[in-house]
């Protein structure tokens, strides 16, 4: 079968495939490693697990690295893809271990220890290692992994490539003179696009081996900080958020809290995946949390926000968890001048798949980076939601938004086909709000806010069609005249209500939209709160 190949130089040609010479035995294999290993002064050994002679699992020592010793599950690499069709097959090469040996090094990476998944790729004077992010497989027998054979090319060009395999994982190619660049990276690596965040230059002599890849923190943004804005409903904490903080959705990510919304839900959690075969493997998917703190760790010259929408209508304490102490920021303290906000986590906490996720290693502890702020409203008016302790608030900088009706745009826009203007209509009803409630404490958490109805909520159709002028026209009502009567005023309805002709929220709307103009108000509301409505400036 003819298929395709990298040549020694980075070029690509079709190419019959001969079984018997142009596949690696199982000591050519081993041998391979051991060339890539004893490069740049190493010392390696390398042994078999067990006494099997097909055994594919390796421990290897190295001599001059912290990290010694490594398990390598590595086999040979052939031409042929992991799904149906010729031109999969020509344009990929591909490993077969069996499913025993990868679940082998997949149990040997505890306390640090790193195990890795490896095929070799063998072309005349070109040798490329390839690498997957092991994880443990429900097959039977064997199981496969490919790269394309471009990706193979660019490696033997470049020194190292990865492969996007489009589930959030990515493939590595690489030179033998890449492999201790590889092996300390090889989580992170499997995880994050390279591009971008690491200088590799072709021909290179040496690779420091100890490091994991260096994010520049010099470069870093300071000042992140965790924000909390509240006020009454309708404010206009979200439109806040859009305009002061981040509208950019690369560099952000919005969430709402809800009694049902978990911990799970917003750190992560072990959920079943399909590999490339189609077999079902378990595997953590990070939540809005974790995605935004990897951007913001591989990404250190810009600022990323996380969106944290209805705060306190979930469980805020539970659905942070040990995340919570991250939430304490550092400040540089400077005698005589106010604390500059550096805005890195001031402690840092053990999470193993959260660091894995974020930094390529479980034995990373994780931190809020200066770069990412969090930034949640609340509505001071919400019932039946979930109250936030003091430890919990001090962490948050508390900023109230005020309901500013003058700020709005449609504050002089006419409601329906009446002479009163949203903005009168607005400061009226707030203030009979704060004297009808003046013995509550939340009296000032019914108000209505600016933006409690949209421009669009208050214009009057004229639609000759009645059902299209109903379904328009109802919509004030539906929504304002409701929450007026079920809850601003649900203990004081006579207040604004002539409750004495109407003694339910259905015979206050069917009158309001049975009648027209001003007389839409004067039919339901006690005699003179129309007349604070038109006399109220602006």
């Amino acid at each position: 079968m003819a298929v395709y190949w990298a040549e020694a130089n980075g070029t690509i040609i079709e190419a019959e495939y001969n079984p018997g010479s142009d596949r690696l035995t199982h000591d050519e294999v081993k041998n391979e490693l051991n060339s890539a290993l004893i490069l740049f002064g190493h010392t390696a050994t390398i042994q078999p697990v067990t006494d099997d002679p097909k055994e594919e699992v390796y421990k290897v020592n190295v001599s001059n690295v912290s990290y010694s010793p490594i398990y390598v599950c590595i086999k040979e690499m052939t031409p042929g893809g992991g799904g149906t069709g010729v031109s999969r097959s020509k344009n990929e090469q591909s490993v077969q271990p069996n499913a025993k040996y990868i679940n082998d090094a997949f149990n040997r990476m505890k306390d640090g220890v790193i195990s890795i998944h490896l095929g070799v790729y063998k072309r005349g004077d070109a040798t490329v290692f390839c690498a997957w992010k092991l994880k443990p497989s429900g097959a039977y027998g064997p199981t496969r992994r490919q790269v394309k054979i471009e990706t193979i090319a660019a490696a033997i060009k470049d020194g190292f490539a990865q492969q996007d395999k489009g589930y959030g994982e990515y493939a590595c190619a690489f030179r033998p003179e890449y492999m201790y660049f590889y092996i300390p990276n090889s989580g992170w690596l499997h995880s994050n696009p390279a591009a971008g965040k690491i200088s590799l230059r072709p021909n290179i002599t040496e690779i420091p081996e100890h490091n994991p890849i260096i994010i520049d923190e010099s470069s870093r943004i300071k000042g992140g900080d965790n924000y909390l804005l509240y006020g009454v409903p309708g404010s206009g904490k979200s439109h806040t958020v859009k305009i002061e903080y981040c509208n950019d959705e690369q560099r952000m990510e919005r969430v709402v809290f809800h009694p049902d919304y978990t911990y799970s839900d917003f750190i992560g959690q072990i959920m079943p995946k399909l590999d490339e075969e189609r077999r079902v493997y378990y595997d953590f998917a990070p939540g809005p949390f974790t995605r935004m703190l990897q951007k913001a760790h591989t990404n250190p010259q810009m600022a990323f926000f996380l969106v944290i929408e209805e705060l306190n209508r979930g469980n805020a304490p539970a659905i942070f968890g040990e995340v919570f102490q991250l939430l304490d920021r550092k400040k540089e303290e400077i005698e005589g001048t106010a604390d500059i906000q550096i805005g890195e986590s001031s402690y840092g906490i053990t999470n193993t798949y959260v660091a894995e996720a974020v930094y390529g290693t479980p034995e990373h502890l994780v931190f809020i980076p200066s770069n990412l702020s969090i930034v949640a409203t609340m509505n001071t008016s919400d019932q039946n939601v979930f109250t936030l302790d003091t430890a919990f608030q001090r962490r948050w900088r508390m900023r109230m938004i005020e309901n500013n009706i003058k700020d709005a745009a449609h504050a002089r826009k006419q409601i329906l086909d009446t002479s009163v203007t949203w903005g009168q209509f607005n400061t009226a009803i707030n203030q009979l709000i704060l004297e009808a409630n003046s013995r509550l404490s939340s009296s000032e958490d019914k108000r209505l806010g600016a933006y409690f109805v949209t421009p669009s909520e208050i214009e009057f159709s004229t639609s000759p069609d009645p059902l299209e002028s109903n379904k328009q026209n109802s919509r004030f009502p539906e929504k304002v005249l409701k929450y007026l009567w079920d809850d601003a005023f649900k203990f004081s309805r006579g207040v604004i209500f002539n409750d004495e002709a109407y003694k339910s929220l259905e015979d206050i709307i069917k009158t309001f939209m049975s009648n027209s103009g001003d007389n839409r108000f004067i039919s339901i509301f006690r005699e003179g709160v129309l007349g604070d409505l038109s006399q109220t400036e602006q």
